[in-house]
């Protein structure tokens, strides 16, 4: 089906999904749910079909810019989450890979939006790592879109750290191909629904080894190695594969860690759901000091700072979800 009839197809039911985003019209949670937030899950549907339908983006950045100012920035990107993981999830994106790769772009589009950052640079002309990736898309397309997705955090994390432009694109780079070891893992891991054995888990911390490997043998990405290598390094030293400690791992790859943590925090697993932004960003507090660079997560929350939306207050039951 092409991304125009797809659109129109969703536009149609954008009421549905939108009730669906927020967790299901006969939900009493859903009953509760203030109206504002109801109307702009389903503002924000309909935008995201049109924009499938037309195959450009139709109002998201005016969308963003209205509701980070009413609602806050980590109630937007909560509305935006559920409902790009409510498209995916319908039968007119499910087995439609463009129409996936589509609204995960619009996904990043509006995050940027309510961030407040500008998209991502066009590729510097080296497109090695772009091979690496479509080659990682064709094993799983789900570990390409979270690399990219790890890329975009990345990137808007250079920007509350002020790194320099050229630093931050290297950090970005390194983002983009940190889990690209995760190809020589087998899919009866990869895709597990229940909980690993402690060998597979094994297999799974090799990856970022086995990444380094990758990248040591081709000339133009060799200068990623270090930082792919390192990116499961932790703060106080409880890390893999080298238990790294401080500021002895390398600075790009503490920034990864915090994007790639927490875009995995807000992905469905095959054993766990979402977890959402909100809640994300108080394990992210939790960790500093312990998991992650405390500086890094501290400049990571600055890009949710809202004086009149502040994200120290409790969590909504609404978005209450177990880790697993």
């Amino acid at each position: 089906m092409s991304l125009d009839l797809i659109g129109r197809s969703l536009l149609e039911r954008s009421h549905t999904l939108a009730r669906i985003a927020l967790g299901g019209s006969d939900d009493p949670v859903v009953a509760a749910t203030d109206d504002r937030t109801s109307d702009e899950a389903v503002v924000l549907c309909e935008r995201l079909s049109l924009s499938l339908a037309f195959s450009r983006p139709v109002g998201l950045t005016s969308w963003a810019e209205r509701v980070r100012s009413d609602l806050g920035r980590v109630e937007a990107l909560d509305l935006i989450a559920s409902v790009v993981d409510t498209l995916l999830a319908s039968p007119e994106v499910a087995n439609d890979g463009s129409a996936s790769a589509y609204l995960e772009m619009l996904r990043s589009i509006g995050t940027d939006a309510v961030l407040g950052c500008q998209p991502s640079p066009q590729p510097d002309g080296d497109d090695s790592a772009e091979v690496l990736i479509t080659a990682l898309a064709a094993r799983d397309l789900s570990m390409a879109e979270h690399s990219r997705a790890t890329a975009a955090w990345t990137r808007r994390l250079c920007v509350a750290l002020e790194l320099d432009p050229t630093s931050a694109r290297f950090a970005e780079r390194c983002a983009l191909l940190h889990d690209i070891g995760k190809i020589a893992v087998p899919d009866a891991i990869i895709s597990k629904p229940t909980s690993l054995l402690a060998t597979e888990w094994d297999c799974i911390r090799e990856h970022s080894a086995v990444g380094q490997r990758i990248l040591d043998t081709i000339p133009s990405l060799r200068r990623y190695a270090l930082a792919v290598r390192a990116h499961h390094e932790r703060w106080d030293g409880h890390g893999y594969p080298d238990g790294l400690v401080g500021n002895a791992i390398p600075h790009e790859a503490r920034i990864i860690a915090v994007a790639d943590g927490f875009h995995a925090m807000l992905s469905e697993r095959p054993f766990r759901a979402a977890i959402p932004p909100r809640t994300a960003l108080a394990i992210l507090r939790d960790g500093a000091g312990s998991q992650w660079d405390p500086q890094i997560v501290e400049a990571f929350l600055t890009l949710f700072d809202d004086s009149t939306h502040p994200i120290s207050h409790p969590v909504p039951s609404r978005l209450l979800v177990s880790t697993g």
